[in-house]
């Protein structure tokens, strides 16, 4: 049983101009162009990105398969456009679920020319390959999550986006001195602090921008010394096993 700190100045940090402005990316484990051979995902989440987009920018068309890519917007409004022009368009607390399976041609903007668009994606392998591509969001009020961990994206919570893996993805605006407990069952969880706080977990600090890995631990403790915007994503202890659609 274990919790490790991953401080925010240990994120690999990314800077590009893209169209009509500029990218900034904090990407938590490999991905793309960067590649550490000691930061290759967590069980089956790959990847944890936290990126900013400038006002009015415009991230150039990319290609995915096999990839389940969850999408929490945390500042601002984002736009994910896929090939035939089908889009999703989020604000603030909203989420994106969206199956690349057997691949998918998409683009992404910020739709606000007065203000940056900051999302967390997280990027996992899905339990099986070859799926036929599609997305859908889900909208959510900050109410729902206070001091409350919110399935967004769960399989085993009536309401929340469903995803091909053994996953749940939690939001959570927790409020200061309002400790919050969340049990476990032979899972472990990675846990991000995307605004305010510090938060305590466990009698560890997480300030902000900071995320911890939570391998083991039955139960954790929540308290914020401030207001704190939290995302966790909840995973198998062990490796899930693949198939494949012929």
């Amino acid at each position: 049983m274990a919790i490790t700190v991953r401080q925010a100045k240990d994120v690999y940090q990314v800077n590009a101009r893209i169209e009509n402005g500029t990218f900034n990316g904090k990407w938590h484990f490999s991905f793309d162009n960067y590649y550490d051979y000691d930061k290759m995902g967590f069980g089956p989440l790959k990847s944890f990105n936290d990126n900013l987009f400038s006002p009015g920018a415009s991230y150039p068309v990319q290609f995915r398969r096999d990839f389940e890519l969850v999408t929490y917007c945390a500042t601002g409004e984002y736009q994910f456009i896929a090939e035939g022009g089908k889009y999703s368009s989020l604000k603030k607390g909203w989420t994106l679920m969206a199956t690349m399976g057997k691949g998918l041609h998409y683009r992404e903007v910020n739709p606000r020319t007065d203000m940056p668009s900051r999302v967390i994606q997280m990027w996992f392998l899905p339990g099986t390959m070859g799926l036929p591509p599609e997305f859908i969001q889900k909208s959510t009020d900050r109410d729902a999550r206070i001091n409350h961990f919110n399935p967004v994206v769960s399989n085993h919570h009536h309401g929340s986006l469903k995803i091909h893996q053994d996953v749940s993805v939690f939001a959570c605006y927790l409020k200061k001195e309002a400790p919050l407990l969340h049990q476990f069952r032979a899972r472990n969880a990675y846990f991000y602090v995307i605004e305010g706080g510090p938060v305590m977990l466990n009698g560890r600090e997480i300030p902000p921008f900071a995320a911890a890995k939570i391998d083991g631990e039955p139960i954790i403790r929540l308290e914020a010394l401030a207001d704190a915007e939290i995302l966790m994503v909840d995973m198998p202890g062990k490796t899930v096993q693949r198939k494949e659609i012929r």
